[in-house]
């Protein structure tokens, strides 16, 4: 069994007060994730003004470094995933 978590979603900034928009904030929920107990994650990366990057299908130049270091600190086994 694989359990992935979803941080965000399609979720519009100010959805909810605890919505993890910014790399920064992804990456504390996404290891709190991990110590609970989550194998994957995925999450909708964001541009600075909070808006959804790849909704028009160009992702943003910094995604795959944000994957990159998603695994570097959840470690080889982590399964980040960008949508």
């Amino acid at each position: 069994m694989l359990l992935q978590v979803a941080l965000n979603g399609a979720r519009p900034p100010g959805a909810h007060p605890s919505l993890p928009l910014t790399p920064e904030e992804q990456a504390v929920s996404a290891m709190e994730s991990v110590a609970a107990g989550a194998d994957a994650i995925r999450a909708h990366v964001r541009g600075s003004d909070g808006t959804l990057t790849l909704s028009d299908g160009t992702p943003a130049p910094r995604n795959g470094a944000l994957v990159a270091e998603a695994r570097r600190r959840l470690g080889p086994n982590s399964r980040p995933e960008v949508s």
